[in-house]
């Protein structure tokens, strides 16, 4: 369905989570394992429970390193069962895991970093609603030292339309939804 664009201060939901995983930020896109031509798979079994694999440059003469997108299903061995909402969102958000660990930038929490505080618990709130599915992932084979910094936004405009518009909120929620879901592919 097309993402429902409410006001931006009307409070975490698990179906906002929904629409901003599902249609606006893509996660199933890598963290659902693909199928034999690459596409995420279309099992629903499979919808965000990781094992997508990424080869990651290290830079210099360090080669490279295998990365696997983790399972977001509520999965306690396996998942982010035991994670809490606030952890789910410092993830998405800030880039580190349930253990204060760096994440790899393969995740693009650096784009996401922007995300509204209730827009990040409705994503936590929407994967903790999920049915577990039980899918190991294979671990990284090394682990990042640092994360980098959030993508700074300030140089994209904000609407010309005065703030006495009537269109001027729906025009800004246009920028912040555009900021996280068309940024990094159409600039």
């Amino acid at each position: 369905g097309d993402l429902a664009v409410p006001d931006l201060a009307t409070g975490a939901t698990a179906a906002r989570g929904e629409e901003l995983v599902k249609h606006l930020l893509l996660c199933g896109s890598c963290h659902t394992t693909p199928d034999a031509n690459g596409d995420p798979s279309t099992n629903a079994a499979d919808f965000l429970a990781g094992g997508k694999k990424f080869s990651v440059a290290l830079g210099g003469d360090g080669g490279t390193v295998d990365v696997y997108a983790p399972n977001l299903t509520p999965d306690d061995a396996t998942g982010v069962g035991t994670w809490s909402a606030s952890q789910i969102a410092d993830a998405v958000t800030v880039g580190v895991d349930d253990q204060g660990s760096a994440l790899w930038p393969t995740m693009p929490y650096q784009r996401f970093a922007s995300l509204t505080p209730d827009d990040a618990a409705s994503i936590a709130l929407y994967l903790k609603s999920l049915p577990p599915q039980s899918h190991t992932v294979p671990e990284d084979s090394d682990h990042p030292s640092l994360a980098p910094a959030a993508f700074d936004y300030t140089p994209i405009p904000h609407t010309t339309l005065a703030a006495s518009d009537p269109a001027f909120a729906s025009a800004e929620r246009g920028r912040y939804l555009a900021n996280l879901g068309c940024l990094s592919c159409h600039t």
